[in-house]
């Protein structure tokens, strides 16, 4: 059995479309209420030699996503759960693969 066959649906589904596939996304786990990704430097790669901002953007965008989807079908709703708004204010550049954690934030809804 292939190891994505054992992922969740959801997982499964992102794992599966095209510019998440270009990006070299890799599901990293879900434990408790955490969820990672990441993606190698190599197809992220910029002019500068480092990670691409829209990259970095992605990928959290995708973890965060994918959480929310995960948790609200496990809850028994169904939503189409959507970006509506983002904003990411890059420190530093990261000459490395691409890490990214969520997590639902105690006290939110």
């Amino acid at each position: 059995m292939d190891m994505k066959d054992s992922l969740h649906p959801i997982i499964r589904s992102l794992l599966m479309m095209p510019p998440v596939q270009a990006m070299g996304l890799q599901f990293g786990g879900l434990t408790g209420e955490r969820l990672r990704l990441g993606a190698p430097l190599a197809p992220n790669v910029n002019d500068k030699g480092c990670a691409f901002g829209g990259s970095l953007a992605s990928v959290m965008t995708l973890a965060a996503w994918a959480l929310m989807s995960i948790r609200l079908e496990d809850a028994g709703h169904h939503a189409e759960v959507y970006v509506q708004d983002s904003t990411v204010r890059y420190l530093a550049p990261l000459y490395g693969d691409i890490q990214a954690e969520a997590w639902l934030q105690d006290g939110q809804d």
